[in-house]
């Protein structure tokens, strides 16, 4: 088994083995979710909370990107995957 990074549009993501994309998610969800959840931190919200629903956000965005202009069909577990690191810290952290 080789891992390998290939480029989907823009951004990188894994290749090479069975649940490549679902790791792919889940590290932007859980980039998405730290970036959010330190500004969420500075500016006083509550941050692992902040960090969940701005992954969970940008989850559902990349499904109807997909659904609506690449033509590919909807994906429940990738949404998933992208909010799972999030959802873990939050459950964790709260």
């Amino acid at each position: 088994m080789t891992v390998g990074i290939t480029f989907q549009g823009v951004l990188p993501a894994f290749s090479g083995f069975k649940y490549a994309d679902k790791a792919s998610h889940a590290i932007y969800g859980a980039v998405i979710g730290g970036i959010t959840s330190a500004i969420a931190y500075k500016v006083g919200l509550p941050p692992f909370s902040a960090g969940f629903v701005m992954a969970a956000i940008f989850a559902f965005a990349k499904e109807v990107y997909d659904e609506k202009v690449r033509r590919k069909s909807w994906e429940l577990l990738d949404m998933l995957a992208t909010i799972a690191i999030p959802t873990i810290l939050m459950i964790i952290f709260k």
